[in-house]
């Protein structure tokens, strides 16, 4: 079983991914983890910015489907949660690959509640706009409208665990 895990910034992708990694004992894979192992590599900071490009940079390169394929090549045989699935074409090639095997929750949550989430990244409401605008950003509303189930994380954490250990039981006897 993989489950993929969907939603804006600031929407709680992070939180929900470890939270059912830890709770089912799915292996977390983080595509941020890789973005930010290639910024460092080249002695870049990361932020926000540096991330989109470089994320920008390898989709342009390999396409959404090629990021998945480099991601997940030599993973062993398992059960793991994806945190995140930005692109249409990664989407397909998860689903394509992994068939029933496959299922993404997409997490939402106001743009209020997703900039506070995130103040300490952005300096105004304005960037925090401008940042979803990026090329690694314009294809969530899309997945969205893929997803298999939606979870929105804007209730206090002992509702949305609540939530989400439905979803995922649910998911997990199949």
């Amino acid at each position: 079983m993989i489950i993929g895990i969907s939603g804006k910034i600031g929407s709680g992708k992070t939180e929900v991914s470890k939270y059912v990694s830890g709770r089912y004992g799915l292996r977390y894979i983080s595509t941020s983890e890789m973005l930010k192992s290639i910024l460092i590599a080249n002695g870049q900071s990361i932020k926000r910015e540096n991330l989109q490009k470089v994320g920008g940079d390898l989709i342009n390169a390999i396409g959404g489907r090629g990021f998945m394929c480099v991601l997940i090549q030599n993973l062993p045989n398992g059960d793991y949660v994806i945190d995140s699935i930005r692109h249409l074409e990664a989407l397909r090639y998860m689903r394509e690959r992994y068939k029933e095997e496959f299922i993404l929750i997409y997490v939402e949550a106001s743009s209020e509640t997703r900039f506070s989430r995130k103040m300490g990244q952005f300096r105004d409401m304005e960037f925090f706009n401008k940042s979803e605008k990026e090329s690694t950003e314009i294809e969530i509303e899309s997945i969205r409208k893929l997803a298999d189930y939606v979870i929105g994380t804007e209730e206090p954490i002992s509702a949305v665990s609540m939530r989400i250990n439905e979803l995922v039981d649910g998911i997990m006897k199949q």
